[in-house]
């Protein structure tokens, strides 16, 4: 070896005139070699591009990272003979080119035993192993922002599996490095599935049904619901996802779909039409009406609503129905809703607790669905239990149907190019089964409540399991009617409210007003058509989906008051001038107004606040629809004096209710006026009857009747005439007529 020193002597030695030239030699071969460069690598790069190297797509490079996906996994159950064939795409989201990325596939011989050997491998880091090398690909250098796919096809003989090996699940890689640096991976699982018997495990799986927050506004709420039903809405897509699984259970909000037939926009109703259909045959719960919040009820310490009106139907009252009856969720006889079940429970919250469990279970409910966090498995067990379990509450003992957290957490993803979800749910699934080969259990899924589905990646996830020959597909019906096996689980808390549930304090304003109208309402014939319209107004704002909309939430309760007191002010008071009272009894009018489109019948109240007036009656009286009538009130003055009397109207068939805005008027007391006029009248007709007297008396002394003498006794005719012959000079005698009126004219003058 030529030591440093050495090396630096004979530098020195060179001449200046050398360097000179080698230095205009670089220069030279430095233009020629970039030129020829720029010829060669332009084909080699457009021939890279066609063996697979091209730029990517925005969406499939991350930014700053070499990332690498996988395409396919085929078959994902390998069977002696079978060929494994895994497909990868690697992406280049550095700034500096790759120049010679090496993709290897990994495999792991050994399966898989459980479930926490599952979790390890798939969320192992890039650096750890990935089993034996059973692939290569160096698919060339990867410039930035390019992407290159590459296949493994490896047969099953070459992977050490035989009919002898044990069946389950094996895990796999695909990892890229670039000049012994290890840039990125991903794992999955291939399952190997020799022929022979295989020990089932049975799978459920259920998903909620449930729309957005009911607008006060009926045309915001229909564009809501033609948004959310449509092609790319959470609730179209869900329906294409799951109605062609019969399998698949339903927990269905009924006035959803009831609101949805009655749209006025087509394709919502035909979304209502396609789901009442698909719903024959299959396992369906209908929820309260309107979906109310369980947990907000319970921690409020109210009842459930019940039997509250669906939109579109007939306001009047439901008949009572057995807690388990079925429940129609539109109008009468539409397909399939006479066998929708009444007896479960959605709470809101992943963690429902006690007080919640025991509310569920006093309004009839006998199953609850808990989220996958809950009563999770007791750590000394050494398997997956049923997701059955039962629960003890103050109001009787429910069953909990408690979702598997990975398989929901799988089946819900999106993605329907993603194999790695299918394939961790056919490792899931063997390895549950390989835990207790000689116990079948019954494993469930239970989709989010806001689910928004993935159509294909659902229907690939569920025709993969149904492929799987060591999985069952079974309606959750079949699981609630197996026994609910005593498996250790941790309990439910006792009582933890959720901060998304509608606040205590408006949800009792809420229970308030609806007594108000119910007891408002007893002053018509029929009090249900009066109030079975705003019940729904009541529920709305407990909404589950309100959750997330607090604001719109409380702009919903602001409108059922509202809309109440709109109904309470149907009848009202007309108030009136001053009144005049003079007698100590009479009736004072008092005019009331009914706007209800039914005959209303009250009673009149009329409070004074002086002791000078009283009104000892109450006066019951029918208001017709639409008009108004004047009541008459018999009232009691004493004295003189203004009195403020306070009116009010209350209902004849509940007199504590007040059924009208409380009016008050002046009434001006003067009762001894009648006393007065009565003394006047009096006098003025004594003084006529003495006058009438006086005249009679000064009549019966008139100067030309003598005193004693007797009117009706003539005095004797002269001797020789007779007694009935004229005077002389008369023709015949005076009547008394004609005798008087010479002294009355006189009387007259006088």
């Amino acid at each position: 070896m030529t030591s440093t020193a050495s090396r630096g002597v004979r530098a020195r030695r060179v001449a200046p005139g050398l360097l000179l030239v080698l230095a205009v030699l670089a220069t030279v071969l430095t233009t020629a070699l970039t030129t020829a460069l720029t010829t060669v690598l332009a084909p080699a790069a457009t021939t890279a591009v066609a063996a697979g190297v091209a730029p990517a797509a925005t969406d499939e490079v991350t930014p700053g990272e070499v990332t690498v996906e996988l395409d396919a996994v085929t078959p994902g159950v390998l069977a002696p003979g079978g060929t494994l064939t895994v497909t990868a795409t690697v992406a280049n989201g550095t700034d500096e080119t790759l120049a010679s990325p090496d993709v290897e596939l990994g495999f792991d011989r050994s399966a898989t035993a459980t479930r926490s050997a599952l979790e390890s491998w798939a969320t192992a880091e890039t650096l750890r192993g990935i089993g034996t090398r059973v692939g290569l690909e160096r698919p060339g250098p990867l410039p930035p922002g390019a992407t290159t796919q590459v296949t493994f096809t490896v047969p099953a003989a070459d992977l050490g599996l035989t009919a002898r090996s044990d069946w389950g699940p094996r895990g796999i890689a695909v990892r890229v490095s670039d000049g012994g640096d290890r840039l990125a991976a991903v794992r999955s699982f291939v399952v190997w599935a020799p022929p022979g018997d295989v020990p089932p495990v049975r799978l459920s799986t259920v998903a909620a049904v449930t729309g957005p927050p009911v607008d006060p506004d009926p045309v915001a709420y229909d564009e809501a619901l033609a948004v959310a039903t449509g092609p790319d809405g959470r609730l179209g897509e869900l329906l294409d996802a799951t109605a062609g699984a019969s399998d698949v259970g339903w927990v269905v909000d009924p006035a959803l779909v009831a609101a949805a037939q009655a749209s006025s926009d087509p394709a919502v109703t035909a979304w209502a039409e396609r789901l009442l259909e698909a719903s024959q045959g299959r396992t369906t719960f209908a929820l309260r009406a309107y979906d109310p919040d369980v947990a907000a009820y319970a921690h409020a310490g109210l009842p459930l609503p019940d039997g509250t009106p669906l939109p579109g139907t007939d306001p009047q009252p439901a008949a009572p129905t057995a807690p388990t009856a079925p429940t129609a969720p539109g109008a009468p006889g539409a397909p399939g809703a006479a066998s929708w079940r009444t007896d479960l429970a959605w709470p809101a919250d992943p963690v429902p607790d006690l007080t919640t469990t025991a509310l569920a279970a006093s309004s009839g409910a006998t199953t609850v669905v808990v989220g996958s966090d809950a009563l999770a498995p007791d750590r000394s067990l050494t398997y997956t239990p049923t997701g059955t379990a039962r629960v003890s509450t103050p109001a009787g003992d429910v069953t909990a149907l408690v979702p598997d957290p990975v398989l929901t957490r799988v089946v819900a993803a999106g993605g329907a190019a993603d194999p790695v979800a299918t394939q961790r749910l056919l490792a899931e699934t063997a390895v549950v089964a390989r835990e207790r080969p000689a116990e079948a259990r019954h494993v469930l899924v239970a989709l989010p409540r806001g689910w928004d589905p993935d159509a294909e990646a659902f229907q690939a996830r569920l025709a993969a399991l149904e492929a799987a020959p060591w999985v069952d597909v079974a309606p959750v019906g079949e699981l609630l009617a197996a026994p609910v096996p005593g498996d250790a689980r941790t309990p439910l808390p006792d009582d933890a409210p959720a901060e998304g549930e509608i606040p205590p304090s408006q949800l009792h304003a809420l229970d308030r007003t609806r007594a108000e109208v119910a007891a408002y309402a007893t002053l018509v014939p029929d009090p249900a058509a009066l109030t079975r319209p705003l019940e729904p107004d009541f529920v709305t704002p407990a909404a589950v989906a309100y959750r997330a909309a607090p604001e719109a939430r409380d702009a919903a309760v602001q409108h059922a008051a509202q809309a109440a007191q709109n109904v309470m002010d149907g009848v009202s008071i007309q108030r009136g001038s001053p009144i005049l009272l003079l007698a100590e009894e009479q009736s004072l009018p008092v005019r009331v107004a009914n706007e209800l489109p039914q005959d209303v019948e009250v009673q009149v109240v009329l409070r004074p606040d002086d002791p000078r007036l009283k009104a000892p009656q109450r006066p019951t009286t029918t208001v017709p629809a639409g008009s108004e009538v004047t009541v008459p009130v018999a009232v009691e003055a004493f004295g003189s004096g203004n009195v403020t009397v306070d009116v009010e109207v209350v209902s004849a068939a509940d007199p504590s209710v007040r059924v009208a805005e409380p009016a008050e008027f002046v009434v001006r007391v003067r009762a001894e006026w009648e006393s007065v006029g009565t003394t006047v009248v009096g006098a003025l007709l004594a003084i006529a009857m003495v006058a009438g007297i006086w005249r009679t008396v000064r009549r019966g002394r008139s100067p030309r009747r003598l005193p004693g003498a007797a009117v009706d006794q003539p005095a004797a005719p002269p001797a020789g005439r007779p007694a009935d012959a004229p005077p002389e000079g008369r023709t015949a005698a005076p009547t008394d007529v004609e005798e008087r009126a010479p002294a009355d004219a006189e009387e007259r003058r006088t």
